[in-house]
Protein backbone atom coordinates (compact mmCIF):
# COMPACT_ATOMS: atom_id res chain seq x y z
CA UNK A 1 0.00 0.00 0.00
CA UNK A 2 0.81 3.47 -0.70
CA UNK A 3 1.58 6.36 1.59
CA UNK A 4 -1.49 8.09 0.19
CA UNK A 5 -3.82 5.24 0.58
CA UNK A 6 -2.55 4.44 4.18
CA UNK A 7 -3.31 8.23 4.72
CA UNK A 8 -6.69 8.00 3.08
CA UNK A 9 -7.60 5.34 5.73
CA UNK A 10 -6.40 6.97 8.41
CA UNK A 11 -8.59 9.94 7.56
CA UNK A 12 -11.73 7.69 6.71
CA UNK A 13 -11.39 5.83 10.39
CA UNK A 14 -10.59 8.94 11.97
CA UNK A 15 -13.85 11.02 10.55
CA UNK A 16 -15.83 7.86 11.00
CA UNK A 17 -14.71 7.24 15.03
CA UNK A 18 -15.62 11.39 14.87
CA UNK A 19 -18.91 10.48 13.59
CA UNK A 20 -19.40 7.57 15.61
CA UNK A 21 -18.44 9.68 18.91
CA UNK A 22 -20.81 12.66 18.22
CA UNK A 23 -23.77 9.72 17.38
CA UNK A 24 -23.67 8.24 20.62
CA UNK A 25 -23.29 11.66 22.26
CA UNK A 26 -26.79 12.57 20.44
CA UNK A 27 -28.15 9.19 21.34
CA UNK A 28 -27.22 9.50 25.01
CA UNK A 29 -28.43 13.42 25.51
CA UNK A 30 -31.66 12.48 23.53
CA UNK A 31 -32.30 9.84 26.24
CA UNK A 32 -31.42 12.03 29.30
CA UNK A 33 -33.38 14.77 28.17
CA UNK A 34 -36.28 12.31 28.05
CA UNK A 35 -35.49 10.98 31.17
CA UNK A 36 -35.60 14.03 32.86
CA UNK A 37 -38.25 15.53 31.31
CA UNK A 38 -40.54 12.64 32.81
CA UNK A 39 -39.15 13.14 36.17
CA UNK A 40 -39.95 16.96 36.11
CA UNK A 41 -43.62 16.12 34.64
CA UNK A 42 -44.01 14.02 37.69
CA UNK A 43 -43.03 16.46 40.00
CA UNK A 44 -45.38 18.92 38.53
CA UNK A 45 -48.02 16.33 39.20
CA UNK A 46 -46.83 16.26 42.46
CA UNK A 47 -47.12 19.47 42.90
CA UNK A 48 -50.11 19.94 41.56
CA UNK A 49 -51.90 17.74 43.66
CA UNK A 50 -50.40 19.31 46.73
CA UNK A 51 -51.42 23.04 45.41
CA UNK A 52 -54.92 20.91 44.51
CA UNK A 53 -55.10 20.31 48.44
CA UNK A 54 -53.90 23.85 49.72
CA UNK A 55 -56.35 25.81 47.80
CA UNK A 56 -59.11 23.32 48.95
CA UNK A 57 -57.99 23.95 52.71
CA UNK A 58 -58.35 27.76 51.94
CA UNK A 59 -61.58 27.71 50.64
CA UNK A 60 -62.25 25.38 54.30
CA UNK A 61 -60.95 28.48 55.61
CA UNK A 62 -61.80 31.04 53.78
CA UNK A 63 -66.02 29.77 54.54
CA UNK A 64 -65.07 30.36 58.30
CA UNK A 65 -64.18 33.91 57.94
CA UNK A 66 -67.60 36.43 58.48
CA UNK A 67 -68.18 39.83 60.32
CA UNK A 68 -68.75 38.30 63.96
CA UNK A 69 -64.54 36.75 63.89
CA UNK A 70 -63.40 39.55 62.43
CA UNK A 71 -65.21 41.67 65.61
CA UNK A 72 -63.65 39.51 67.83
CA UNK A 73 -59.73 39.42 66.60
CA UNK A 74 -60.62 43.28 67.42
CA UNK A 75 -61.27 44.53 63.82
CA UNK A 76 -64.06 47.19 63.49
CA UNK A 77 -65.61 48.27 60.54
CA UNK A 78 -64.19 51.38 58.81
CA UNK A 79 -67.17 54.05 58.11
CA UNK A 80 -65.08 56.75 56.96
CA UNK A 81 -63.80 55.63 53.71
CA UNK A 82 -61.93 59.00 51.48
CA UNK A 83 -60.96 58.34 47.82
CA UNK A 84 -58.46 60.58 46.36
CA UNK A 85 -58.76 61.93 43.04
CA UNK A 86 -56.56 63.54 40.57
CA UNK A 87 -56.79 65.02 37.10
CA UNK A 88 -56.16 63.42 34.12
CA UNK A 89 -53.28 64.89 31.98
CA UNK A 90 -54.93 64.14 28.84
CA UNK A 91 -58.17 65.32 27.54
CA UNK A 92 -61.22 62.81 27.29
CA UNK A 93 -61.73 61.70 24.23
CA UNK A 94 -65.54 61.96 24.60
Amino acid sequence: MTLIKKLNIRIFLGIFLAVFCLYLYLVSSITLNIIERKNIENEMKNKASLLSGLELDFLAQDRKINPELAKSLGFEENNRTFFAYRKTLVASLE
